[in-house]
C-alpha cells in the first residue's frame, strides 16, 4: 500500500522519566459491610433498605479487597447541572462511601495533615504532592456529608469534596448490526492510504475496566508496560486480566492487529495499546454489571491516578505520544455534577504535556443537556455516537458541550474483540464510538507527531471537527459532524481540504488481498461516487472481466467459481452518481 510521504519527523522524545513500580503485594482483605447509603445530615441519614433476595444480597456481611468501591448517594448542590432534568425530588450523585478529597493550606505540614485527620477519625490513603491534595478515608460508619462538613471547617482546609463514582458507559446489546460497517462509514480505508500508525510511535491508553491480554487480536499490540491498575492508590504492574469484557472491546475498536487475517481490524493499526485497568475484578460480573453486594464503578481517584501515571509516560521512547480514551459516565440512576476539581486539575496537567483526552458523551439521550463526566471536562473532546444510517443514536447523550468540543462516530451495532479471544457484535454505546476517534487522534499524531493539544489551538481536536461530516441532527446532538478519517488524514498531511482529486478514488481493503488470510476483500465508495445502481467489475490487466458484483465485498474468485491468480487487477465501481477505478493486488 503506498501512501502519501510527509514532512514531519518524529519529534524526539525526551529522556524517560517513567519509573514504574514493582508489582505489590495483593490489597488486604477486610471484612466491610456493602451497602448503597444516602448520605445527608447525621440525624436525617436515611439508608437505602433493598428488601427480599436483595436485602440479603446487599446486607450480608461480606469479605471483600479493601479497595472495592461503596457507593453513597449524597445530595447534589442545589445549583448543579443533573444531565437537563429538574427532579421533583432531591438528585443525589453517587460518591465513594466513608472517602474524600482535600486540599490543605501549603503551610499545613504532613504531621499536621495526620493529626488532623485522625482527629476526625480518618487516614490518609494517598497524596498526590505533584497537585496539592490528598485522597483520605474518613471515620468507619461516618457519611460522606458529615465528613465533608467536618473537613471543611477544620483549620489549614482549603477545599474538601467527595470521591465521585463512574461506570462503564453501557447500552443494551442488540445482535443485528453484528459488522464493522464503521470502516466505509468513516472513510476509514482511504485514510489508511495516508497513514496506518506506523510512521511515528503512538499509543493508545485505554483507562477501562481491562484489557485481556492474551487475546490474539490484543497480544501483540500492547506495550512494554501492558497492563497497569490503578484500583489501589497509585498504579502498580497488573495480571493481563479484565474486569469485565468493556475496556477489551474498546481497545479492538480502536487497535486491534490489523490485516493479519484474524477476527477483526482496528483503526489505527500501528499504535500501541495501554491497559490502564481503573475497575476492580471483584465488582464487576463479566458484562460489567454489579457482583451481588458490589459496585462495578471507579472513582475520581482511580482515573486521577492513571492519567497522572501516563504524564510520565508522554513523548518517551517506549511510547511517544499518547491518546488517553475514557468510555467512561456517571452511574445510571444518578445526577451527574459539574467535572470534579481534582480530575480537573489532572486534565489539565496532561493536556499540557501533550496528552490527547477523548471520552464517550454518555448514554442517557435523546434529551437535551445530558452529558456525562468526564466527557464535559473543559479540555476533553466528547464523542456522540452515530447509527448505520449517520442518524445520531437514540441513546447518545446531548449538550452544548458536545456542541463546541466534541463530535461523533458510529456507535450503534459494532463488532469489536471480547473476553476468550473471541469476537462479539452488536455493541451499542458511545464508549464505542469513542475509542474510534481516539485512534484517528492516533493516526493524526503518527503523520504529525508536533500536533498541539492544549488550549485553543488543540491542533488533533480542530482537525478531528473540522475535517468531520456534516449529518445533520444539531451541534448539541452530533457535535462538529460525523468522523471522517480519510479528510483528517488528508489535511494533516497536505495542509488543506482542497483541490484533492482522491475523494473520487474507490479504495480496496485489505489491498494487497491475501486470499488464503483475509478470505473477503471489501470496496469503499467516495461520497463523489454514491448513487443507485452500485456495480463493480473487476478486470484483469489484460482488460478481460473477471467478475461483476453489485454489493461491496468480493471474495476472489472469478465468473466460473474459482480463485483468481495472484496479480494486479483494475476494478472500475459505477453508480447514478458516476465512475471511478482502482488497483487492487491479489497474493494467494
Amino acid at each position: 500500500m503506498s501512501r502519501e510521504p510527509k514532512a514531519w519527523a518524529c519529534a524526539p522524545p525526551g529522556p524517560s522519566t517513567a519509573t514504574p513500580s514493582a508489582p505489590r503485594s495483593p490489597a488486604p482483605t477486610t471484612c466491610s459491610r456493602i451497602s448503597t447509603r444516602s448520605s445527608a445530615s447525621s440525624s436525617g441519614r436515611t439508608p437505602l433498605r433493598p428488601s427480599g433476595p436483595v436485602a440479603l444480597a446487599l446486607l450480608a456481611l461480606l469479605c471483600v479487597p479493601a479497595s472495592a468501591i461503596r457507593v453513597e448517594r449524597l445530595p447534589l448542590p442545589a445549583l448543579a447541572k443533573v444531565r437537563g432534568v429538574v427532579p421533583a425530588a432531591p438528585a443525589f450523585e453517587a460518591v465513594a462511601a466513608e472517602e474524600a478529597i482535600v486540599w490543605f493550606d501549603a503551610s499545613v505540614s504532613t504531621a499536621q495533615r495526620t493529626a488532623l485527620i485522625a482527629g476526625i477519625g480518618g487516614r490518609i490513603i494517598q497524596e498526590q504532592p505533584a497537585y496539592g491534595w490528598v485522597h483520605v478515608g474518613l471515620a468507619a460508619g461516618s457519611s460522606v456529608s458529615d465528613g465533608l462538613t467536618a473537613l471543611r471547617s477544620a483549620p489549614g482546609v482549603l477545599r474538601a469534596e467527595p470521591n465521585r463514582v463512574y461506570a462503564a458507559v453501557r447500552a443494551p446489546n442488540d445482535p443485528f448490526f453484528a459488522s464493522q460497517y464503521h470502516f466505509n462509514k468513516i472513510d476509514a480505508p482511504a485514510a489508511w492510504e495516508f497513514e496506518v500508525g506506523t510512521s511515528c510511535l503512538t499509543t493508545i491508553a485505554i483507562i477501562d475496566t481491562g484489557i485481556e491480554g492474551t487475546h490474539p487480536d490484543l497480544q501483540a499490540k500492547l506495550a512494554s508496560l501492558a497492563h497497569q491498575e490503578c484500583v489501589t492508590p497509585g498504579c502498580a504492574p497488573d495480571a493481563p486480566v479484565a474486569a469485565c469484557e468493556h475496556g477489551t472491546a474498546v481497545a479492538g475498536l480502536a487497535a486491534a492487529a490489523t490485516d493479519n487475517g484474524s477476527q477483526v481490524a482496528g483503526l489505527s493499526w500501528g499504535s500501541q495499546l495501554l491497559s490502564m485497568r481503573v475497575f476492580d475484578t471483584a465488582d464487576c460480573n463479566s458484562d460489567c454489571g454489579d457482583k451481588a453486594g458490589q459496585s462495578c464503578a471507579t472513582s475520581d481517584a482511580r482515573i486521577v491516578d492513571a492519567l497522572a501515571f501516563l504524564g510520565n509516560l508522554q513523548n518517551t521512547a517506549a511510547y511517544g505520544r499518547i491518546v488517553a480514551n475514557m468510555s467512561l459516565g456517571c452511574l445510571p440512576g444518578f445526577g451527574c455534577a459539574a467535572c470534579s476539581v481534582p480530575l480537573q486539575t489532572v486534565i489539565d496537567a496532561a493536556l499540557a504535556k501533550g496528552i490527547v483526552i477523548v471520552a464517550a458523551a454518555g448514554n442517557d439521550g435523546p434529551g437535551d443537556d445530558t452529558m456525562n463526566v468526564p466527557a464535559s471536562c473543559p479540555g476533553v473532546i466528547p464523542i456522540g455516537a452515530t447509527d448505520i444510517n449517520d442518524a445520531v443514536a437514540s441513546f447518545s447523550s446531548r449538550g452544548s458541550d458536545l456542541a463546541n468540543n466534541g463530535l461523533s462516530a458510529p456507535g450503534d451495532g459494532l463488532t469489536s474483540t471480547s473476553l476468550g479471544g473471541t469476537t462479539k457484535g452488536g455493541l451499542r454505546g458511545t464508549s464505542f464510538a469513542s475509542p474510534l476517534v481516539s485512534a484517528a487522534a492516533a493516526l493524526v499524531l503518527s503523520a504529525k507527531p508536533t500536533a498541539t493539544v492544549n488550549g485553543s489551538t488543540n491542533e488533533v481536536k480542530n482537525i478531528l471537527r473540522g475535517t468531520a461530516d456534516n449529518v445533520g441532527g444539531g451541534a448539541n446532538a452530533c457535535g462538529a459532524g460525523r468522523l471522517n478519517a480519510f479528510r483528517a488524514l488528508r489535511y494533516t498531511v497536505k495542509g488543506t481540504l482542497a483541490g484533492f482529486d482522491g475523494e473520487a478514488k474507490p479504495i480496496a481493503f485489505p489491498n494487497p488481498f491475501r486470499v488464503s488470510q483475509a478470505g473477503l476483500v471489501s470496496f469503499a465508495v467516495p461520497p463523489s461516487l454514491q448513487g443507485s445502481g452500485v456495480k463493480i467489475k473487476i478486470y484483469a490487466l489484460d482488460g478481460q472481466l473477471v467478475r461483476e458484483i453489485t454489493g461491496l465485498i468480493w471474495d476472489g474468485k472469478n465468473i466460473d467459481g474459482g480463485l483468481v491468480a495472484s496479480g494486479t487487477y483494475v476494478f472500475q465501481v459505477s453508480s447514478s452518481g458516476g465512475r471511478g477505478r482502482g488497483r487492487l493486488a491479489v497474493i494467494r
